[in-house]
């Protein structure tokens, strides 16, 4: 009988060498992502610091939007940071938390927001510019659509062979007549446009018992 002795010591050495090197990889990751926040916090608090020696009402507004651009785009790296996969976040609770947050900041306690999401987990090339769409059609919705702070707002988002269909819609008097989303020159529908360019998507406007925007992009690799 033949006795094959093997030394796995080698072997055992090259896989603690490789955990800890996945550790280290995303303590590191972790570590980029809770920075990335912080700075977009900070530079939140310096913009709020500056805003009480703004004395233009609309120069005020210009500039809370400009905040709330910064807090979607700071909670995306807050989420990716909780986040187990740290590469990923989950659409759905995402968008749950930026919905709530933007009623909030707006004071829109009387609009009833109603989100129909797949768990989805998205990338941050993709989840960043979604984001700040949704941030760009609630904003718009409070400030035209329902400016006496009621109503309601809906988002549906789902994968269907290989693409991801986002639809928006609230419940205010719908659109203008003359209204092109591809001729707007309002910043929110401009940035909107360069967004839904960006996914490599399309977007389409209507008006269907309120304002109505669908957007469709790839769910692959870009």
């Amino acid at each position: 009988m033949a006795v094959i002795v093997r030394d796995v010591t080698e072997t055992r050495r090259y896989e603690d060498s490789l955990r800890s090197a996945l550790q280290e990889r995303e303590t590191l990751i972790r570590e980029v992502h809770h920075r990335v926040k912080n700075n977009l916090q900070i530079i939140s608090s310096l913009l709020n610091l500056q805003k009480p020696y703004i004395r233009d009402s609309e120069d005020i507004r210009i500039f809370e939007e400009s905040q709330t651009r910064i807090k979607s785009m700071a909670m995306i790296h807050e989420s990716l940071y909780q986040s187990e996969s740290l590469s990923e976040i989950n659409i759905k609770s995402y968008l749950s938390r930026l919905v709530t947050e933007l009623l909030s900041t707006y004071g829109a306690s009387g609009v009833v927001p109603e989100l129909e999401v797949d768990e989805v987990g998205l990338d941050i090339e993709v989840a960043v510019p979604l984001a700040l769409i949704v941030n760009e059609l609630v904003t718009n919705s409070l400030k035209y659509a329902l400016p006496g702070g009621r109503g309601q707002i809906r988002i549906g988002f789902r994968e269907l062979d290989g693409i991801y269909l986002m639809e928006y819609r609230d419940t205010g008097p719908g659109l203008p007549d003359d209204f092109n989303s591809g001729g707007s020159d309002s910043l929110g529908m401009t940035l909107v446009r360069a967004l839904v360019g960006q996914l490599e998507g399309e977007l389409e406007t209507f008006t269907d018992g309120g304002a109505v925007f669908r957007i469709t992009f790839p769910s692959g690799d870009r």
